[in-house]
């Protein structure tokens, strides 16, 4: 999608827990910038706003009792949650100027995960294609203006056993729920097509070396994007990661954080600590919750796409009020009928 001629180039890295993804990510990243090529890296769900941190909670907890919920809408709301944390940072990213290339640490296709912890509580299987074209819809507006759908990298693994990494996990990492994620990742994959490749990590219990998994995902990335194919546009460079400043700054303005609680997280993002991470998003996005004065879209046409999500699934306002409180709520909704 050309929005003002600017053409964004995104790679999405996707796949179920234990694939190597993080390294894989790490590697591309740093591999890309040294040859001159500016990459912004983005993780999903990005913890460290206010909705990202109601994932969090509802991740590790499940829906609360108090929001009163059909037990069939739940994963409804769930896709619909993750939506609107990837429409928060849409926005800011719009709001930015362009990096040649955003390499994702997962995206909209890791709603086979959603999707597969749903059927295990409980969904039907025949509710499944109805669930991946909901899914499709509701990042729609993500995925268009990113050009998600043009360079889609899965990682899997081959023939190998499964066993928990965190001691204190959420829902979602399980092994049947891992293994029915990857029928569900294929049946993205029908709608991706071309764009869509398969990446394989580990085989037997066996890792693959950490240069040709990198080479794999840079050369299927290469066949997809042009400007990955002019190397060493100019001097080596890190990779840069969204930061908290420009969240403050694109979205939810006037709200205050120290400069430490900024530094910390980042840092933690960088070395993949993922307690670290978890830890500083907490502290990061209820000081947003608490001192925002205002809440402002950037770009029109991502604030309608907010405004159709809430409509659509209206649970999702109970989920804002439940964790942010009525204040924080009223300036969100607010913000997208200005």
């Amino acid at each position: 999608q050309m929005e003002g001629g600017l053409k964004y180039n995104s790679i999405d890295i996707e796949g179920p827990d234990q694939v190597g993804k993080g390294d894989a990510v790490n590697n591309i990243a740093c591999e890309l910038s040294k040859n001159g090529i500016e990459t912004t890296v983005i993780s999903f769900p990005y913890y460290a706003t206010p909705i990202g941190n109601i994932i969090k909670c509802v991740l590790k907890e499940g829906i609360p009792e108090e929001v009163e919920m059909e037990k069939d809408s739940e994963v409804e709301v769930k896709m619909a949650l993750f939506a609107l944390n990837r429409l928060e940072i849409l926005n800011c990213i719009e709001a930015q100027p362009k990096s040649d290339i955003y390499l994702f640490d997962r995206g909209p296709f890791s709603n086979a995960l959603t999707i597969s912890y749903s059927l295990r509580s409980g969904l039907k299987e025949e509710d499944l294609d109805g669930l991946v074209a909901k899914a499709m819809c509701f990042d729609s507006h993500f995925r268009n203006v990113l050009n998600i759908d043009n360079c889609v990298i899965h990682l899997q693994t081959k023939n190998t056993e499964w066993v928990q990494s965190r001691k204190e996990g959420d829902l979602y990492e399980r092994k049947d729920v891992q293994e029915l994620s990857e029928y569900i990742y294929s049946k993205f994959e029908e709608y991706v097509g071309e764009g869509w490749g398969n990446i394989t990590t580990r085989d037997s219990n066996e890792w693959k070396p950490r240069e040709e998994i990198r080479e794999n995902c840079i050369n299927f990335a290469k066949s997809r994007i042009k400007i990955l194919n002019k190397g060493g546009l100019n001097v080596s460079k890190a990779p840069n990661y969204l930061s908290i400043d420009t969240i403050q700054h694109t979205l939810y303005f006037e709200s205050h954080l120290s400069e430490k609680l900024k530094e910390e997280w980042v840092d933690a993002l960088k070395k993949n600590d993922k307690i670290g991470v978890y830890n500083g998003a907490k502290k990061i996005s209820e000081a947003l919750v608490g001192t925002t004065q205002r809440i402002k879209w950037y770009n029109d046409i991502t604030k309608v796409q907010v405004s159709k999500l809430l409509t659509e699934i209206p649970d999702l306002t109970y989920l804002i009020e439940y964790y942010c409180g009525e204040s924080f709520l009223i300036k969100f909704l607010d913000s997208v009928n200005e």
